[in-house]
């Protein structure tokens, strides 16, 4: 699938070596989903699956977001990201968008159908969520 977004921050005071795949990482305040600015993601947890190799400054990195932030994306915005044939259950943020969590994020994005994971929302997508999730320590 393609890649979901990139964020628009133009900071560059966090490095990507501060991140590793499989780190978790929550959303800084103020944070809003990259083109679609109406959607505050402030506080979503997931885990990190991917740094970008590019020389971005600042660095981006790919997050598998938890099931908490799962539930939280509108029914609309998946539906349009199947349309188009881009992945929903990850986003790819600037490491000036992340923290380390406050607490650890919940449940891992499920390998379950879409619809018992997003409830009523994914009922229409028979779809499943990623496999390639990281463990946790």
């Amino acid at each position: 699938m393609k890649k979901l977004f990139h964020s628009g921050h133009t900071q560059s005071d966090t490095d990507s070596a501060a991140f590793r795949v499989g780190d978790s990482v929550r959303v800084k305040e103020g944070e809003c989903y990259p083109d679609v600015p109406d959607i505050d993601i402030s506080g979503w947890q997931g885990w990190i699956t991917d740094i970008d190799p590019m020389n971005d400054a600042p660095p981006v990195v790919g997050l598998a977001w938890d099931s908490i932030a799962l539930r939280s994306l509108p029914a609309w915005l998946i539906e349009e990201s199947v349309e188009k044939g881009l992945d929903w259950s990850e986003i790819y943020l600037e490491t000036t968008a992340i923290l380390a969590p406050t607490t650890t994020p919940q449940a891992k994005p499920p390998r379950k159908p879409v619809a018992r994971a997003m409830g009523n929302k994914g009922q229409n997508h028979s779809l499943t969520a990623p496999s390639k999730i990281p463990r946790t320590k």
